[in-house]
């Protein structure tokens, strides 16, 4: 039975943190093609005269701007703190004006797909450490 080639990386080396960093480019590019149609949206409903309810959020240019910020702070102190980001970026939905029940069920699903990705990454971890 052949096994798969194992890269090695040392922590910090350059080589890690280009790995590391390789996803940021995508991140960004996805972020902004968001935004954008999220924007055209926005503009549309406005332009046929659309009325908003007390709990929709209004996509301007200021939320735009906020909204990413507000998701790489939580995310960052989700990694930092080793907890969901979904239990940071509720109350952040909450100030941007999004309704109690969205904000609850829309956090529920964050966490799920990160508590999934941490699994996988634990999953991997021991099936590598078992091979070699």
């Amino acid at each position: 039975m052949s096994r798969g080639k194992l890269i090695l990386l040392l922590s910090c080396s350059f080589s890690y943190w280009v790995i590391y960093l390789l996803y940021l480019p995508f991140a960004l590019l996805i972020t902004y093609a968001i935004s954008r149609e999220i924007s055209a949206e926005y503009k549309y409903r406005i332009s046929i005269g659309y009325n908003y309810n007390k709990y929709d959020i209004i996509w301007n240019d200021k939320i735009f701007i906020i909204y990413p910020i507000y998701s790489f702070i939580s995310g960052v102190m989700a990694g930092l703190l080793g907890i969901g980001g979904g239990l940071i970026i509720g109350p952040l939905l909450l100030e941007l004006g999004m309704h109690p029940i969205v904000s609850t069920a829309t956090s529920n699903f964050m966490v799920l797909f990160t508590s999934s990705s941490t699994s996988i990454q634990f999953i991997i971890f021991v099936c590598i450490n078992l091979n070699t």
